[in-house]
């Protein structure tokens, strides 16, 4: 059975499937399988990072499963992929897109204007605040998202083929 006829039969995978015996079997021979094809790893990894870069951080672990299965991914890999931002990176990751945001759109926020608003605070001046920073952050989200998840795809579909070539050649005893 080939590659093709198994994922035509993973199409016609169902929520209740998941808890029969068969189809658990099934679904783990699947995993296994796409272990070995550097598209598929590529791909799981490309989509974590996208999942982990655009879904907010918290929700990534609920969104990561739904992705991977729609898009017949590497679940593992997608998971640990997704887990780019976490609390050690997120400040940094976070920053970076409000930063990119404020560079593209040219809408600063001025140190002396949030020193205001936190001593005399009002409604009006923290949404107009908050929907600046809001617009940054978006901006600057879609763009580094829509970069590092190709730019992802495409280191990780190179490292995986050259590790296969030097493993062929390993064998083989070339150099």
């Amino acid at each position: 059975m080939d590659l093709s006829s198994k994922l035509k039969e993973l199409k016609k995978f169902r929520f209740s499937d998941l808890f029969v015996k068969e189809k658990i079997k099934k679904f783990i021979n699947y995993e296994k399988e796409l272990a070995h094809n550097p598209h598929k790893l590529a791909l799981s990894f490309a989509l974590g990072i996208f999942v982990g870069l655009a879904v907010p951080m918290g929700l990534q672990t609920v969104a990561a499963l739904p992705f991977a299965l729609l898009f017949r991914c590497n679940i593992l890999v997608v998971y640990i992929a997704s887990l780019i931002t976490n609390p050690f990176t997120a400040i940094f990751i976070y920053a970076l897109m409000f930063k990119i945001g404020e560079l593209v759109t040219g809408n600063y926020i001025p140190y002396e204007q949030l020193e205001v608003m936190l001593n005399n605070f009002s409604l009006k001046q923290f949404s107009q605040i908050g929907s600046t920073a809001l617009n940054n952050y978006i901006i600057g989200m879609l763009i580094l998202t829509f970069t590092i998840t190709p730019l992802s795809y495409y280191l990780v579909l190179v490292y995986l083929n050259r590790r296969k070539i030097f493993r062929f050649r390993k064998k083989s005893g070339t150099n």
